[in-house]
């Protein structure tokens, strides 16, 4: 008993201690994660923060990305890939932002043209083709996803995409 009397600070804190280390993944767990694979392609390199947020918008030549954005990177022998995911504050916004992007892509373009909206395990996904790649757009959750892949690697791609853990809801 004296020894609980001498020591209960100490084990007060390495309770405290223990609680929060088992705590702390939870919360700081990320909205939405890349996935490690797409098919038979691996996640090479990654790009999340201002960085990420600066290449989206540089990509459309305007401020269109939110806050938060992750980009990987994607390889295998079979052909190469990138993957941008823009997380919203809400599912809503993400859908509205998808929306968006389908009307001005559906058209055709100089960069991208060929727009069509296919069912992929079951989910809607606009694609189109352009760059030398096949491009799909869908939203789950509160992430918007832009997969830009090989003709080599894009139907395998996009499948393990859907199969992979969503964004948030």
């Amino acid at each position: 008993m004296k020894f609980l009397a001498a020591h209960k600070g100490k084990i007060a804190f390495v309770v405290i201690v223990g609680i929060a280390l088992v705590l702390l993944p939870w919360s700081i767990a990320p909205e939405a994660t890349l996935p490690t694979t797409l098919g038979s392609l691996q996640l090479t390199g990654s790009h999340s923060g201002q960085y990420a947020r600066e290449m989206v918008d540089r990509m459309h030549d305007k401020a269109v990305s939110p806050t938060e954005n992750l980009i990987g990177k994607y390889r295998s022998p079979d052909g190469e890939a990138t993957l941008y995911l823009s997380i919203y504050e809400s599912a809503s916004e993400a859908e509205r932002d998808l929306k968006k992007m389908v009307e001005l892509i559906r058209p055709g373009g100089p960069m991208l043209g060929q727009f069509e909206l296919i069912s992929v395990a079951g989910h809607e996904v606009a694609s189109c083709r352009g760059l030398g790649q096949r491009h799909y757009f869908l939203s789950r959750g509160k992430v918007l996803y832009w997969l830009a892949a090989d003709q080599t690697v894009a139907s395998a791609a996009v499948i393990r995409l859907l199969e992979s853990r969503p964004g948030p809801s």
